[in-house]
């Protein structure tokens, strides 16, 4: 796998520069921090940051049993010594970590579900250094059964503006069923809340799954997963609930919206709030049996389609003619929709990409819309992701190497983390991509200029063959030998000049 590093000039000014969609190499090593647990098998599935800005993972490794881990990044990808790195062993055979997030006195919750024979769902509650908070459950835990020895999973969270805790996931007794909870901050089970804390959701004696939850800023609550029906296979759904528990009648139809996407076997992985009320999912497809495409939905806050995104409310995209799909789902402050998940070309990879807010994919992140990254020659997995406030993105997930599995953390830029800031200008006046460049480099400049430039390492000035179309400037590189180059963009007074690599 190839992986280049930006460097910045200042000419007299500092240029900080990099395509959306490019690993960040201040973060780890060249972009990815790899999980301490290298001698055991350990996958992560959810994701947080702390105000501080410092990274918390959480999943499951694989030791003497099964165990959920919780481990804290600082922000430059190194993981953090003084936090205690607890790994938790909740059940008697075995638990895994699902969720994970950060309270506004910056204790760490975390969710799943621990095998004790059966499955049942926990939240463990943290201390900031990663002790065990006493005060919360029963020395930090609280355990629940959904029903009589049903089989509980949960598998994400969301905090409440009074402290209090939702989780979703599902329970199978003789079915799968909506499994919702939600608890007060002590860790007891809200009795205000449906039955005793629980609320079930069944369709039919057949499968519901919840994969995902979201909150409305007027207290409802969105569960997003799949139902599943013996005529039409799986298909992405989306349940709505009162702020008591209670199914809302006026979503969707009778509280649940199943958008029609006309193929088998189809669900929802993750859910995103637009703050139009606008609600995205993101999951897969089975467009071409076996393969998967990555789905895009998006809804109107009724539950309908909605129409000016994609084809009546629905995009689907394989940018590999192969298996993908997407976990997680984020929304960029400009409307911007990034997925993540996996894509299996000769092997599986970290897969991302960006729509444009149409659902028209973004063809300046990553290649053509699509990043994909190879972290190791065999699996590659994302499971969750994050938006820092400074644009960058953060996932989180695990890859195979042989006889190795271990969980990894990888950051990319995106067009909020590369301002220019120089006098005279404003941010987000340079871009330039693909990176490394091929037979063309692309410059998108909002601002009239006089010539474009190309020097080699020696000094050596090239003059390329240029053209201009609605500001995006194309610079012709395919006399130009692989290595390591100097862009400079002469605008009057002010030259902004910038390192690229030709491959």
């Amino acid at each position: 796998m190839k992986r280049f590093l930006f460097c910045l000039l200042i000419i007299p000014f500092q240029v900080l520069l990099a395509q959306p969609g490019v690993l960040d190499y201040s973060f780890g090593t060249s972009g990815i921090a790899l999980g301490p647990y290298i001698t055991q098998y350990s996958y992560a599935y959810g994701i947080a940051q702390q105000p501080d800005g410092k990274i918390l993972v959480t999943g499951y490794l694989e030791d003497t049993t099964l165990s959920t881990f919780v481990t804290r990044f600082d922000t430059n990808g190194v993981v953090d010594a003084t936090f205690s790195n607890p790994i938790l062993v909740l059940g008697q055979l075995g638990d895994y970590g699902r969720a994970i997030a950060v309270q506004p006195d910056e204790k760490i919750l975390v969710t799943g579900f621990a095998d004790n024979a059966s499955l049942d769902i926990y939240v463990i509650r943290l201390l900031p250094s990663g002790d065990f908070d006493t005060t919360f459950g029963s020395g930090g835990i609280t355990m629940t059964d959904f029903g009589s020895n049903t089989l509980d999973q949960a598998h994400d969270m969301v905090l409440q503006p009074d402290g209090k805790i939702l989780v979703a996931g599902w329970s199978l007794n003789t079915d799968i069923d909506i499994a919702l909870l939600r608890y007060n901050t002590d860790g007891s089970l809200d009795s205000s809340f449906g039955s005793n804390g629980k609320v079930s959701t069944d369709i039919n004696n057949e499968t519901q799954e919840g994969h995902a939850i979201a909150l409305q800023p007027d207290g409802k609550i969105l569960v997003a997963g799949l139902t599943f029906s013996s005529l039409n296979g799986n298909d992405l759904a989306v349940f709505r609930y009162l702020a008591d528990g209670r199914i809302d009648s006026t979503f969707g139809v009778n509280g649940i919206s199943v958008p029609p996407v006309n193929q088998d076997n189809d669900a929802a992985n993750d859910i995103a709030l637009q703050p139009d009320g606008k609600i995205v999912l993101a999951g897969y497809t089975y467009t071409v049996i076996p393969f998967s495409d990555n789905l895009i939905v998006r809804l109107d806050s009724s539950g309908n389609p909605d129409p000016s995104f994609g084809v009546s409310g629905i995009v689907s995209s394989n940018g590999v003619n192969n298996d993908c799909f997407s976990t997680s789902v984020l929304i960029q402050p400009d409307g911007k929709i990034i997925t993540s998940g996996r894509a299996y070309a000769t092997t599986s990879n970290f897969l991302l990409s960006r729509f444009n807010t149409d659902g028209q994919i973004d063809s300046t992140f990553g290649t053509n819309g699509f990043t994909y990254t190879s972290v190791a020659n065999g699996e590659d997995f994302i499971y969750g992701s994050l938006l820092q406030p400074d644009g960058k993105i953060v996932v989180a997930g695990y890859y195979s190497d042989h006889l190795t599995e271990n969980f990894a953390v990888a950051r990319y830029n995106s067009d909020s983390s590369f301002n220019t800031s120089t006098a005279g200008y404003n941010k987000n006046d340079f871009v330039i991509y693909p990176q490394p460049a091929n037979d063309n480099l692309f410059i998108r400049y909002d601002k009239p200029f006089s010539s474009v430039c190309i020097y080699n390492l020696l000094g050596e000035k090239l003059t390329p063959s240029i053209t201009v179309e609605n500001q995006l400037i194309n610079v012709s590189c395919k006399s130009i030998l692989p290595g390591v180059y100097i862009l400079e963009i002469n605008s009057g007074e002010i030259k902004s000049r910038v390192k690229f690599f030709k491959e």
